[in-house]
């Protein structure tokens, strides 16, 4: 199913159901949140969580303005992506709140995306971005 296809309502689950820690695919769990910072999870040892506050996507509240973003500017096709996408916009988001186009593609720079050519994908960051800010879409 694409997520272009599907309403913000349905948008977290099923960002979730292809991106989520429940289908134990290692690709799609590499970047999370490390005390608000983006981390490659693989790269991580142990001893360095204690006492951390490490989120992956499914951390993230089913509201997030992100997952209603992706879906609405049809951001996501394939999924494989799309996890990494929304935590290091996420990340982005908590540190600048509203970005130039040119800070989101450098904060995305290190995703690959095979399928939507990343300006959609820049299109739903700035849309969250605004949501967040109590702009309009």
């Amino acid at each position: 199913m694409s997520f272009a296809k599907t309403n913000g309502s349905n948008a977290y689950r099923q960002i979730a159901a292809h991106g989520g820690v429940a289908e134990a695919d290692p690709h799609k769990l590499i970047l999370m949140l490390l005390d608000g910072a983006l981390v490659n999870s693989c790269l991580l040892l142990a001893g360095q969580l204690q006492g951390a506050s490490l989120r992956s996507i499914e951390g993230f509240a089913a509201d997030d303005p992100l997952f209603e973003a992706f879906a609405r500017a049809g951001a996501t096709q394939c999924g494989i992506c799309t996890p990494g996408m929304v935590v290091a916009a996420r990340a982005l988001l908590e540190q600048e709140g509203q970005p130039s186009r040119e800070r989101i593609r450098e904060a995305l720079a290190g995703n690959l995306c095979r399928c939507t050519g990343y300006m959609r994908i820049f299109d739903a960051v700035e849309d969250a971005a605004r949501a967040a800010a109590g702009g309009a879409r």
